[in-house]
């Protein structure tokens, strides 16, 4: 294979790799985020409970509220998720991207000894 298509196959995979990349941070984020569930509705809970004992009342607490609520709801959709399966998705992405930058620094070594 020529050094011009070794470089246009590193080009190509490199940005193949910044795709990959993101991928398997995006997985490893909402993976996180599952793993992270029992510790966000302790969180949410502690909160609720400070509003409540406050006694307030007003704009800001009602803000204050709007925010849990939404907090509450991002939990309910996460606890529906499968955690092995996001496990799998996110070992899957990142060995993937381990695998293409593997390949573009076996070809540009190759490419750099030509």
């Amino acid at each position: 294979m020529s050094k011009k298509m070794d470089q246009l196959i590193i080009r190509l995979l490199k940005v193949e790799l910044i795709k990959l990349t993101k991928a398997a941070n995006k997985a490893k984020m909402i993976a996180d985020e599952v793993a992270a569930i029992g510790t966000e509705s302790i969180e949410i809970h502690k909160e609720l409970l400070s509003i409540i004992e406050a006694k307030e009342s007003g704009n800001e607490v009602v803000a204050r509220l709007d925010k849990l609520l939404a907090r509450y709801k991002k939990l309910k959709r996460l606890h529906k998720m499968d955690f092995i399966k996001l496990i799998d998705n996110q070992s899957d992405a990142e060995f993937l991207r381990d695998e293409v930058a593997m390949e573009i620094s076996n070809r540009e070594w190759r490419t750099a000894n030509l």
